[in-house]
C-alpha cells in the first residue's frame, strides 16, 4: 500500500471512528460522555483528507493540514485524561487550539530544518502526554491500560525519532518516510479499538459506580424512613396500601407485611368511613389535605393522628395514589377530651346552686330571657311560679343553719320531681326563695301547678315548730302568665309573680296565688 492510500485510509478510519464513538456515546447520560472526542477524530480525519488531495507533491510544510492534525491529537489526548479521571476544562481545549495555530503560522517562516522538525515534535508531544496519563499509578501486571499507553508511547517514540532526525539534516529518509505512515496507521488501529474497549470499560465502571451509590442513597433513606418519628404511608389509586414505615406499622399494632396491599379504610374506625371517603375524593383531584383520623388498631383500640396528605400524580397529570405522614396525636387529644369535659362540667356548675343541685340565678335570668324570646315568636304564652319557704328565719334560728341547708334541698328536690317537662326550670332564686319557668303554659295550668307545688311541700311534713302557720314547713307561691310579644320584655312576668306572691303572703301564707295578665 502507497503512502497516499495510508494517508486515505488514515482519513477514513478516522471517519468510522467518529461515527462509532457518536453510536457509542448517544443514548449515554451527559455526564458519561467523553468530551471532544468526536471532535478529535473528526479534525484528524478532515486534516488527513488534505494530506491526500495534496499528494503524490505534497508542500514542505502542510499549512492548512498540520493545525488540523496537531489539534485532533490534541483533543483525542484530552480526551484520553478525561478517560483516566483527569477531565480538562474546556478553557484549555481553546487554549491549545489557538497555541497550535500560532506556532503552524510562525514554523512557515522559519527554515527547512526547523519546519521539518516542529510538526513531528508536537505530534510527539501530544501522543506522548496520554501515555503518561494511563501509565501513570499502574501496577505492573498486563491490563488495557497497559497496552494502550503502550501504544502511544510507540507513536510518541516514531515521531520523536522522525524530529531528531529532521533536526540533524539527515530529513527526508525516504525508507522513514514509508514506515511512519504504516506504522502511524497500524498503531492508531490498535490504539483506536483499545480506547473504546476503554471508554466501555470506564462507562461500565461508572454506571456500576452510579448504581452503587443509588442503592446506598436508598438503604439510607429506608433507614430514615424507617426510623421517623412520624408515621408514613403511601397508597395505590385504589387506596390501597403500597408503603408504611415502621412507624406507622407501630400505631396500628401490625408488622409492616400484614398492613402492605390491604385498604386503607380497614385501618378506620367505623365512624370514620363517611369523612375518609370525601377525603380520598379530594386526593383524586390532586388536592392536598391536613386533618385529624381515628385509627383502629390490632387490639380493637383507637389511636387519634394527624394525617398531611399529598396527592400523588403520574407523568400524564394523573391520579396514581396518595403519601402521608401521619404523628400520633392521641395523648393531646385525650387531655383535650379531659379538658372539654372538664370545661363542661364548669361550666354546668357555674349554673348550678352548690347546696340544692338545681339551676342558680345565672341560669334562670339566662333561660328566662331566652324563653321569652322563642315564646315571642309565635305569641305563645309563659308561665312563671315564684315560691318562698315561709318564716324560713325562724326556721334555721330554732334547728340550726344545718337543719336549714337540708330543708332547703328537701324542698328543692320536690319542686324539681313536679316539674319535669322538657322546656322547664326550677331554679332557686336566692336565699329561701325559688322559681319555676313553665314554657307554653295558659294561666289555669300555672295556678294548678302552684298549688300541686305547694301540696307537694306540704307532704314532706318537716316539723317547724317555730312556725306561726303551721307545725311543719310550709311554702307560698306566686303564678303569672303572659302573652310573650315582640320587643316585650320577661321583667314584666317576673314583677307580676311576685306581686302574687305577696297577695299569697299577705294573705296568711301557706298560699297559692295567681292572675293571668298581658304584655
Amino acid at each position: 500500500m502507497d503512502q497516499r492510500s495510508l494517508i486515505l485510509s488514515l482519513a477514513i478510519g478516522s471517519f468510522v471512528f467518529a461515527g462509532l464513538l457518536y453510536i457509542f456515546q448517544r443514548n449515554k447520560p451527559r455526564e458519561q460522555r467523553i468530551p471532544f472526542w468526536i471532535t478529535a477524530k473528526c479534525l484528524q480525519g478532515v486534516g488527513s483528507l488534505c494530506l491526500y488531495f495534496m499528494t503524490p507533491a505534497p508542500p514542505e510544510f502542510p499549512i492548512v493540514a498540520a493545525p488540523l492534525l496537531l489539534t485532533g491529537c490534541a483533543y483525542e489526548s484530552w480526551a484520553l485524561f478525561a478517560i483516566c479521571g483527569h477531565p480538562v476544562s474546556r478553557r484549555t481545549h481553546l487554549w491549545t487550539a489557538a497555541i497550535i495555530l500560532v506556532l503552524t503560522l510562525a514554523a512557515a517562516g522559519l527554515g527547512q530544518p526547523w519546519r521539518m522538525a516542529m510538526l513531528p515534535a508536537l505530534h510527539a508531544i501530544f501522543y506522548a502526554l496520554p501515555a503518561w496519563a494511563l501509565l501513570a499509578n499502574q501496577k505492573r501486571e498486563l491490563s488495557l491500560r497497559v497496552v494502550l499507553g503502550g501504544c502511544f508511547v510507540l507513536l510518541a517514540a516514531v515521531f520523536t525519532a522522525q524530529s531528531a532526525l529532521a533536526l540533524c539534516g539527515l530529513a527526508p529518509v525516504p525508507s522513514l518516510d514509508a514506515v511512519i505512515p504504516a506504522a502511524v496507521y497500524v498503531m492508531l488501529l490498535v490504539s483506536g479499538f483499545s480506547l473504546l474497549l476503554l471508554a466501555q470499560q470506564k462507562s461500565d465502571e461508572a454506571l456500576e459506580r452510579a448504581r452503587r451509590s443509588l442503592r446506598e442513597q436508598d438503604a439510607q433513606y429506608r433507614f430514615i424512613v424507617d426510623n421517623a418519628l412520624e408515621g408514613i404511608v403511601a397508597l395505590d389509586r385504589d387506596g390501597r396500601v403500597t408503603f408504611l414505615n415502621r412507624r406507622m406499622a407501630e400505631m396500628v399494632g401490625y408488622r409492616v407485611e400484614e398492613v402492605l396491599g390491604k385498604p386503607y379504610l380497614d385501618f378506620l374506625a367505623e365512624d370514620q368511613f363517611a369523612d375518609a371517603t370525601a377525603k380520598q375524593a379530594e386526593r383524586t383531584q390532586g388536592l392536598d389535605g391536613v386533618y385529624e383520623r381515628c385509627l383502629l388498631r390490632k387490639d380493637g383500640g383507637r389511636k387519634w393522628v394527624q394525617v398531611s396528605a399529598r396527592a400523588v400524580l403520574d407523568a400524564a397529570g394523573h391520579y396514581a395514589g396518595a403519601f402521608s405522614v401521619i404523628i400520633d396525636i392521641d395523648a393531646r387529644k385525650r387531655t383535650e377530651t379531659a379538658l372539654t369535659a372538664s370545661n363542661k362540667r364548669l361550666a354546668e356548675q357555674s349554673l348550678l346552686d352548690g347546696l340544692t343541685g338545681i339551676a342558680n340565678r345565672r341560669r334562670f335570668d339566662e333561660a328566662l330571657a331566652r324563653e321569652y324570646r322563642r315564646h315571642a315568636r309565635g305569641g305563645a304564652s309563659l308561665s312563671l311560679v315564684l315560691i318562698d319557704i315561709d318564716h324560713f328565719k325562724a326556721f334555721n334560728d330554732r334547728y340550726g343553719h344545718l337543719h336549714g341547708d337540708a330543708c332547703l334541698r328537701q324542698v328543692a328536690g320536690v319542686l324539681r320531681q313536679n316539674v319535669t317537662r322538657a322546656g322547664d326550670l326550677v331554679a332557686r332564686y336566692g336565699g329561701e326563695e325559688f322559681a319555676c319557668i313553665l314554657a307554653e303554659t295558659d294561666a289555669p295550668s300555672a295556678a294548678a301547678m302552684a298549688e300541686r307545688l305547694r301540696q307537694a311541700v306540704a307532704a314532706l311534713d318537716i316539723p317547724h315548730e317555730a312556725s306561726p302557720t303551721a307545725c311543719r314547713v310550709t311554702i307560698s307561691c306566686g303564678a303569672a302568665t303572659v302573652r310573650c310579644l315582640p320587643g316585650g320584655s320577661p321583667l314584666e312576668l317576673l314583677a307580676r309573680a311576685d306581686e302574687q306572691l305577696y297577695r299569697a303572703k299577705a294573705a296568711g301564707r301557706d298560699q297559692a296565688a295567681a292572675e293571668s295578665c298581658a304584655n
